[in-house]
């Protein structure tokens, strides 16, 4: 194994250097993720979502959204990012009403760059996916279906002005979704340190 390919393999944790990676924006075009750290007043708060099919993330999005004011005094940029199709990610945004940024990652590099893995299918019938789903279902998140990947996981990742990542969530059940009042506190700790 290359020392490169050594490096392209290991999963970033607290401490280390953001990957750069280029996702898209909703418009087509394309941005690097290094200019969204480097835009961000303090931080960014990087919010890997598992497929805009998913009614866990139809609710962590709006629950972000709640929070967009609190976010923005704070200095905090967020930044969701999704796979599937581009217009799937138009209508995850329209049909939340979301004003919060959203990228899409169809190809998933910048899901593996950051080392969020995959679920088995067996994880959908866990008590906590089911209770969990039936919590969503209850706001109104009805799944449906997108072609990016079902069994993909989440990821949040809270990354400083000179791009080192300061905060780490990888849950390891679809279902197990940080708040985002714990995100929104997790920056303002980094930002008082």
């Amino acid at each position: 194994m290359t020392a490169q390919t050594a490096a392209q393999t290991q999963i970033p944790g607290a401490g280390d250097p953001s990957p750069d990676v280029t996702i898209q924006t909703l418009d087509g075009g394309l941005v690097a993720i290094s200019d969204l750290w480097r835009q961000a007043v303090h931080c960014l708060a990087l919010v890997f979502l598992r497929h805009y099919g998913c009614s866990f993330c139809m609710e962590h999005a709006r629950e972000l959204e709640r929070h967009n004011a609190e976010f923005e005094e704070a200095g905090i940029a967020v930044g969701l990012v999704g796979c599937g199709s581009l217009d799937e990610a138009v209508a995850f945004r329209d049909q939340l009403d979301l004003t919060t940024s959203l990228y899409n990652d169809p190809e998933r590099a910048a899901y593996r760059a950051f080392g969020l893995s995959e679920t088995t299918a067996g994880t959908v019938l866990n008590p906590r996916v089911v209770a969990g789903g039936i919590r969503a279902l209850a706001k109104g998140h009805v799944p449906r279906r997108s072609s990016g990947n079902p069994l993909q996981l989440q990821g949040q990742f809270l990354i400083d002005g000179a791009g080192i990542i300061r905060s780490v969530s990888r849950p390891r059940l679809m279902s197990d979704i940080p708040s985002a009042y714990a995100l929104l506190e997790d920056a303002r700790k980094l930002r008082q340190s």
